[in-house]
C-alpha cells in the first residue's frame, strides 16, 4: 500500500506548474471528488491532520481544500480549534473556505471580529476575510461589511484586514453589497480614528469604483467634490469606470482643482472614458 504521507507529496506536486495547469487540475480533482471520497484516501489524509509534524498537517489541510469536499469541514474545524501552529492554522482556515464551509462560519466570524493583540492575529484575521470571500453567503458577507468599520484596537496595519474584507465583498459584489457600502459613506461617522475613518472611506469609493455599480455613481460623484483632498482623488480617479455625460461634466470641473493629483486623475479618467 502506497504510503499515506507520499499520497500527499504527489497531490503537492500537482499543485505545481501555472495557473493553468492548476487549474486544470482542481477541476479534474473535482470532477472526481465523489469517488476519492469513497476511497481511503481522503479518511488517510484527514488522520493526517494530526500528525506530528507540522507541515505535514498543513499539507493535509491544503490537499483537503483543493479537492473541496464539504464532508471533511469537520474535521478542519475540530484541527482549527486546537492547532496552535499559526502557519499551519492559515491553511486550514484557507482549506475551509475553499471548500465553501457554511458550517465553518460559526468558528471564524468571531475571531474575525476580535480586536487585535499583536502581527500574528492581525494576519489570521486578513486570511479569515479572505476565506469568507469563498465561502460567500448572507452570513459572510456581513461579517465583511462589519470588518470594515471594526475597531481592531488601533494598531496600524489593521488597513490590511479591511483591505482583505473589501477584496472579498467586491468579488461577491452584488446590489446588496453596493447598497451597503454607499450606506457607510453616507454615515456621519465611521470610526472613532479620524485616519481610520478617512481610509475607510477612501477603500470604500476605490470598491464602488471597482464594481462599476451604476447605483454608485452619484455617492461618487458627491465625493468628487468633497473638502478632503484624498477622497476627491480616489473619486476622480475610479470615475474613470463610468461613461455618462454627468461624470464627464465632474470630471471636466476637477481638471480646475487645487490639488494637482486630482487634476492628475480626472484628466486620466476623461481619456479613459473618450478613449
Amino acid at each position: 500500500m502506497t504510503d499515506n504521507k507520499d499520497i500527499l507529496v504527489r497531490f503537492e506536486q500537482l499543485r505545481s506548474g501555472d495557473d493553468g495547469v492548476r487549474n486544470t487540475i482542481r477541476l479534474e480533482l473535482r470532477e472526481k471528488a465523489q469517488k476519492i471520497a469513497d476511497d481511503a484516501t481522503i479518511q488517510a489524509i484527514v488522520a493526517l491532520l494530526q500528525d506530528q509534524n507540522a507541515k505535514i498537517r498543513s499539507r493535509a489541510a491544503r490537499v483537503l481544500g483543493m479537492i473541496g469536499l464539504v464532508s471533511t469541514e469537520d474535521a478542519l474545524i475540530s484541527r482549527l480549534q486546537a492547532e496552535r501552529d499559526w502557519d499551519v492554522r492559515v491553511d486550514f482556515v484557507l482549506a475551509l473556505g475553499n471548500i465553501r464551509s457554511v458550517k465553518a462560519l460559526d468558528v471564524l466570524i468571531p475571531i474575525l471580529l476580535s480586536k487585535v493583540r499583536d502581527f500574528v492575529e492581525r494576519e489570521e484575521r486578513w486570511i479569515i476575510a479572505e476565506a469568507l470571500g469563498y465561502i460567500a453567503g448572507e452570513i459572510a458577507t456581513n461579517a465583511l461589511i462589519q470588518a470594515l468599520t471594526f475597531d481592531y484596537g488601533g494598531l496600524y496595519s489593521e488597513t490590511d484586514i479591511r483591505e482583505a474584507a473589501m477584496e472579498s465583498l467586491v468579488e461577491i459584489n452584488g446590489d446588496r453589497v453596493v447598497d451597503a457600502l454607499i450606506s457607510i459613506l453616507n454615515q456621519e461617522n465611521v470610526h472613532h480614528e479620524g485616519l481610520v475613518e478617512l481610509q475607510i472611506r477612501m477603500l470604500i469609493i476605490h470598491a464602488l469604483g471597482e464594481m462599476k455599480s451604476d447605483r454608485a455613481i452619484k455617492t461618487i460623484l458627491n465625493f468628487a467634490s468633497h473638502e478632503e483632498d484624498s477622497l476627491r482623488e480616489v473619486a476622480a480617479n475610479v470615475l474613470r469606470n463610468f461613461k455618462s455625460p454627468e461624470v464627464l461634466q465632474v470630471l471636466q470641473s476637477l481638471l480646475n482643482d487645487p490639488d494637482e493629483y486630482v487634476r492628475k486623475y480626472a484628466l486620466n479618467s476623461i481619456r479613459v472614458i473618450e478613449g
